[in-house]
């Protein structure tokens, strides 16, 4: 199979859907209303207050607070972004807060304010909320899924599948040439072709199962059928108007085809059941363009990290805004990482073992699940070696039992680890590269061989090993969220150490904040203190989070713990997080990062034994 690079070609149109939005359509009609405004977004989770009798003077107050923290950017205190979405979708929130993850991060907490807006599904409203950042003179302004551009203002988007159909561009070189750059969300179609190449080498029928009404649908179309062609295929295209005729051409689809092939396309993700009463009885499998068509009616498909996606355009922001990067020259990127995802029902349905792939394997995962399934080991590693997977298993051995007869002279390992490589200076290898080791055994005996017998020697060497640190961060899935009413009260009380005199309001809130403010009175001969209370009528709920919003927080607070205690300095081959819910209400992730150090660890000669 040929392996073809993402050239402009194939860089084109591939709208996503969300909700029954058409994200092109959606940006036709912004770009329509506001050709001067900036990005506008495809999806949304508008920042709240935590003060609800401030919510009828948001705008005005987040208004001042804009051009305030903007004039405050300039002065080098911090930045004011601009974040437009346009519907609130789990996959582009990840992407927002992917973004400001990143900037916070690279910029610091204190040096960045974000006025997050929702335009709740209207185009309109985009405009709106694009011409105030414009007007509040922001720093940058981020888009989530759509294209339209300001005359000075730095715009980024992200989630936007084709920048040249948004912004109506017909010569794409892959920089846009003014004020506008960002992420694309584009699976690569000539993957999405390989997969079918890859799973299916024997089919010799693919067809195109989409809806004629979408234009987005049609492009993909288009390219992937010639990827197909190209490898031998025999392409048919089956196209639907609507809803109604949806059974009907999937029938005759399933009827004439191996392998169908299913675009991002929105009509088709809204009759996923549907369509799967009729390919997995037919027994067709369908490989899909995107992971919730993939998840209701197909095998396969290319899955991307909005997470990630959004990640990489706030790299690009803090860019533009602390290195003084000329976003006109900075080209479009594109998601750094696509992972192929599997439905595992339709699968064992059809009777398909997907591949296994290096990159599929989730090594940490496979080891932390069968440390968990066999406690009574004492060490499981698993590794790659050339094509061939490796699990190791190391038996426990009872508590008190040592694990060597460590003699004075000998290196033992510091930690447990795999030898990657060892040369001895002087003394006998007990280990080779590949060996698992424990803390505490014997790597390089004390004694040499020579003509005459074995004499004993001071063991010295370096034993490079890879080993493992690990750092794990428990999080709740619920947040406590506070609405205020607005209505307060007062209290007062004088404080002497014979007496106290209050004013106190007999109380009808159920819940309330309390700020205090206590003033020292009389001194030395006369101790009197006053102490101010005002207490704030509020209701305290629990808000569940996103799941991968709260993933992406506990990941990133998991590696930064990891990174405290292996230290910032210290180099890493590699490093992976996986999160696990613990009783649905906390998700516990732990951070796993793999170094090569030398764990080689001298017992000096005449030293006591260390009871290895």
């Amino acid at each position: 199979m040929r392996r073809r690079g993402c050239t402009p070609e194939t860089k084109r149109l591939r709208s996503r859907y969300y909700g029954g939005i058409d994200m092109k359509k959606a940006v036709s009609l912004m770009m329509a209303a506001a050709m001067t405004m900036g990005l506008a977004a495809c999806g949304s989770t508008a920042s709240t207050d935590t003060a609800a009798s401030a919510a009828d003077t948001a705008s005005s107050t987040e208004a001042a607070a804009s051009t305030a923290d903007s004039t405050a950017a300039a002065d080098g205190k911090g930045y004011n972004i601009g974040i437009c979405q346009l519907v609130q979708h789990e996959a582009l929130d990840a992407a927002t807060q992917g973004f400001k993850d990143a900037l916070v991060e690279k910029l610091g907490e204190g040096s960045v304010k974000f006025d997050e807006q929702n335009a709740s599904g209207d185009s309109a409203n985009c405009a709106t909320i694009v011409n105030g950042f414009v007007s509040n003179g922001v720093d940058l302004i981020l888009a989530n899924a759509a294209a339209q551009a300001t005359a000075d203002i730095p715009v980024l988007g992200t989630s936007i599948t084709d920048y040249a159909t948004a912004l109506d561009i017909s010569d794409w070189t892959g920089t846009v040439g003014n004020n506008i750059s960002g992420t694309s969300d584009l699976a690569p179609l000539d993957q999405q072709a390989a997969m079918i190449q890859e799973l299916f080498p024997d089919a010799k029928s693919v067809g195109l199962l989409y809806c004629s009404a979408e234009p987005n649908s049609v492009y993909q179309c288009d390219v992937i059928e010639g990827y197909l062609t190209e490898e031998g295929y025999t392409v048919a295209r089956y196209a639907f108007t609507d809803t109604n005729d949806v059974t009907s051409v999937a029938q005759t689809a399933a009827d004439n085809s191996d392998v169908i092939y299913i675009p991002t396309d929105n009509t088709a993700a809204s009759n996923t059941e549907a369509i799967a009463n009729i390919l997995v009885p037919a027994g067709v499998p369908a490989i899909c363009g995107e992971e919730g068509i993939c998840s209701g009616c197909g095998v396969a498909t290319l899955s991307i990290s909005y997470y990630d996606l959004g990640y990489a355009t706030g790299e690009m922001a803090a860019k533009i805004l602390a290195d003084g990067v000329d976003v006109s020259a900075m080209p479009v990127e594109f998601a750094p990482n696509v992972t192929k995802k599997y439905n595992a029902a339709n699968c064992e349905a059809l009777g398909i073992t997907p591949p296994m792939r290096k990159s599929d394997v989730q090594i940490g995962q496979l080891r932390d699940l069968l440390e968990w399934r066999y406690p009574e080991t004492a060490w499981v590693e698993c590794g790659w070696r050339g094509m061939t997977l490796l699990i190791r298993v190391v038996d426990g051995v009872p508590a008190g039992t040592p694990l060597s007869e460590t003699g004075a002279g000998d290196v033992v390992a510091a930690r447990d680890g795999i030898v990657d490589s060892i040369r001895t200076k002087a003394g006998t290898a007990l280990v080779q590269p590949g060996d698992v080791v424990r803390k505490g055994q014997i790597l390089i005996r004390g004694e040499e061989r020579t003509g005459s017998g074995v004499r004993a020697v001071s063991a010295r060497g370096v034993v490079m090993a890879r080993v493992w640190d690990a750092a794990a961060i428990r999080m709740d899935l619920t947040e406590l969220h506070t609405s205020y009413s607005g209505r307060t009260e007062e209290s007062m009380t004088v404080i002497s150490p014979w007496f106290a005199l209050w004013h106190e309001p007999e109380s009808v809130f159920h819940q309330a904040d309390v700020s205090r403010r206590t003033l020292p009175l009389g001194g030395f001969f006369l101790p009197l203190t006053c102490v101010w209370e005002k207490r704030y009528e509020c209701e305290i709920t629990k808000q569940n989070r996103a799941n991968e919003e709260i993933t992406a927080e506990a990941s990133i607070a998991a590696l930064r713990k990891l990174r405290e205690i292996i230290g910032t300095n210290e180099s890493l081959v590699d490093k992976w997080v996986n999160c696990s819910m613990i009783d649905h209400e906390v998700l516990l992730a732990v951070a796993t990062g793999e170094r090569l150090v030398d764990i080689a660890e001298q017992i000096p000669s005449g030293a006591p034994d260390k009871g290895y």
